[in-house]
């Protein structure tokens, strides 16, 4: 970041998952647009190096439960989330909106997952099955969801499935709403 800094770039362009880095050069004073969408407090945190092309995440996915509430794809629901470090804060305010609006919120499982998958993926559907979770939404990146529904046909737990897709995902083909 600091050599970065020395060469006094415009603006660095950070991709897909560059989060991290992209932070990095921030603090360095370098400014960032990055792909990712982040919360507000890292915006906030990083003003006025860091700049996003996406909302901010915790806006997003509170949005996002204000919507499947309206729509009643909420109701009656046992919910379980699976988030992960890059989505752990806004998964948070997310399970905020949901316990306002009065949804049983029952399980919530936080993968170490980066963009690689963790071990998480495969014993999550386990759990959530356990507690009796009927809509899982899924918090995560690509490689963790695809392990995560891998792993939960296995054991042939089959739980209705709300997904806001922010990021391209490849291999997936359950995207959207599935069995609501």
């Amino acid at each position: 970041a600091r050599r970065l800094a020395e060469a006094e770039p415009f603006a660095v362009l950070g991709g897909r998952d560059f989060t991290d880095g992209a932070r990095r050069l921030a603090a360095a004073g370098v400014p960032v647009i990055d792909v990712n969408a982040v919360p507000s407090a890292t915006l906030q945190e990083d003003a006025p190096w860091l700049f996003t092309l996406r909302p901010a995440q915790d806006v997003l996915y509170r949005s996002f439960v204000a919507w499947a509430h309206a729509g009643g794809h909420l109701d009656g629901r046992v919910i379980g989330i699976f988030c992960d470090r890059l989505t752990r804060q806004s998964s948070a305010a997310a399970i905020d909106e949901l316990n306002r609006l009065g949804h049983d919120v029952r399980t919530l499982i936080d993968s170490d997952g980066i963009g690689i998958g963790s071990e998480h993926d495969e014993s999550a559907p386990a759990r959530f099955a356990a507690e009796g979770v009927d809509l899982l939404l899924g918090f995560v990146g690509g490689s963790s969801w695809i392990n995560t529904l891998r792993a939960a046909e296995g054991i042939g737990y089959r739980p209705n499935l709300l997904d806001l897709e922010t990021a391209k995902r490849e291999g997936v083909d359950i995207i959207g709403l599935s069995g609501l």
